[in-house]
């Protein structure tokens, strides 16, 4: 019989001021005159709260040798205070506080599962079962006392859980389902329109459903000592039902100016599926390996777009094959191809098709000198098709770095590292959104010089002994 208890308290404050300034300015479309001019100056001190604590207990009762009953149960809570004065600074020397930007709230949220599972264990330990059911309560309260508004729902879900495993002979079998419900946050169903950013308002929905999740996973994983071979494959899958989308929706005021307004609702069809793999094989007592890794995605995301049902069909895939030597104690080297592809479709025709593939093909080295000298390199070439010029420019980044040990002890190392010789490390990042994509650069300085000293020593006087993980003690 074992019983435990976990317990974790937070707790944190975050207080930031701001200024903000919209000039926004309409024009006659016929006759490009200004027609309206408005500037907007205001400055925005925001005050957060926030605690929480989860409270977890296990319990299990042995029926048998070999049969097991499993129960869990805990308990979380999430609260924040929100204090945001916005004033109005157009003015020189007025400060006007503006009642439609400021907003005072306050939430909380909180979630109790509760599961019993039967478990079977072999007497050899080799397959092992377990089956149940999990109860999960959520909650959620808020309040916005200038307007007398509050949010206050709960729900309640029970879903089945399955956990088998089978290993015999260096193989393992696994297969794992389970399922979660997912509470809309706080800004998806405030009933209070959020008109920070005048040109994209959100307007949250006290009537929004909790979304479900489910998801199962196959796994299979073998290791052969004997010709030092590993396999893994992975398969799995997710479905969820009522997910909270976005519906954004384009509007047109008198000055025929567009703006984006968000929307919150429930939808179904939401689901994804994935799989992957990976092979080592080593040589010579693993001096040299060989390893292939390779991840094919698709998704099936729903989405709605100015009231309109939008489908985004994305598939994903990567391919790696890298090559490892250490043939001596003098020399490291790895070298390394992979492939990847983003492709996505959605349903709706003013949405286009995004293809991105990108090849990449890496060296690293290191080599130790006389003298106890250690020089080290690192080469990778990007080839990136599908997106804009103007955001990549298929970088070749370099690496380097020279250290030398000194001392008796080589307790001392002093060293120097160059990243990015080139200045050519562009960080791209495509990211596919509900309803298109986003290409972002970071251009940074990514070429800069490092120079180092450490020691690290490894006797403090007579029969002190330093432990794995650092710490000393005195023997005796």
């Amino acid at each position: 019989m074992n019983f435990s208890v976990r317990m974790n308290l937070n707790s944190g404050r975050n207080n930031s001021d701001s200024e903000n300034k919209n000039d926004l300015q309409y024009f006659d479309l016929q006759s490009g005159e200004l027609e309206k001019d408005s500037l907007q100056y205001t400055s925005r001190n925001n005050h957060t709260k926030t605690n929480s604590y989860d409270v977890n207990s296990t319990f299990t009762y042995p029926v048998s040798k070999q049969h097991f009953v499993d129960v869990s149960a805990g308990y979380s809570y999430n609260g924040t205070d929100n204090a945001q004065l916005a004033k109005d600074l157009s003015v020189p020397g007025q400060e006007t506080v503006v009642d439609s930007l400021s907003r005072f709230f306050d939430y909380s949220y909180g979630q109790s599962p509760l599961s019993v599972n039967y478990r079977y264990q072999s007497e050899k330990g080799t397959v092992n079962v377990a089956a149940g059911l999990k109860g999960v309560g959520t909650w959620m309260q808020g309040n916005y006392p200038a307007l007398e508004s509050h949010v206050n729902r709960s729900s309640f879900n029970v879903v089945p859980e399955l956990q088998l495993n089978i290993t015999k002979e260096g193989k393992q079998f696994t297969f794992m389902y389970s399922a979660d419900a997912q509470q809309p946050s706080f800004d998806e169903v405030q009933p209070v329109r959020d008109v920070t950013d005048p040109l994209n308002p959100v307007v949250g929905n006290p009537d929004l459903a909790t979304a479900f999740r489910h998801q199962a996973n196959l796994s299979y994983n073998q290791f052969t000592m004997k010709n030092n071979l590993s396999v893994m494959a992975t398969i799995s899958g997710n479905l969820t039902r009522n997910k909270v989308v976005r519906n954004q929706l384009l509007l047109e005021d008198v000055y025929q100016s567009i703006r984006r307004e968000t929307r919150f609702l429930n939808m179904n069809g939401d689901y994804g599926l994935n799989g992957n793999y990976m092979i080592r094989k080593g040589f010579k007592n693993n001096k040299y390996n060989v390893q292939l890794f390779g991840m094919l995605g698709y998704s099936h995301a729903v989405s709605m777009t100015d009231n309109q049902k939008n489908i985004g069909l994305t598939w994903t895939g990567n391919q790696r094959l890298s090559l490892n030597a250490t043939p001596n104690k003098w020399l490291e080297a790895s070298a390394n191809v992979s492939y990847s592809l983003n492709k996505t479709d959605f349903s709706l025709k003013e949405q286009n098709r995004y293809l991105t593939q990108t090849w990449t093909s890496g060296l690293t080295g290191r080599v130790t000198l006389p003298a106890d000298f250690q020089w080290g390199a690192n080469l990778t070439k990007n080839f990136v098709s599908g997106i804009n010029n103007n955001i990549t420019n298929n970088p070749l980044v370099i690496n380097t770095d020279l250290s030398k040990h000194l001392l008796k002890s080589k307790e001392l190392v002093v060293s120097v590292r160059v990243n990015d010789l080139l200045k050519q490390n562009n960080f791209v990042n495509r990211r596919v959104t509900d309803n298109g994509i986003v290409d972002s650069k970071t251009n940074t300085n990514s070429r800069f010089a490092i120079f180092s000293i450490i020691w690290m020593p490894q006797k403090w006087g007579m029969g002190m002994y330093r432990h794995g993980d650092g710490s000393l003690i005195r023997m005796r």
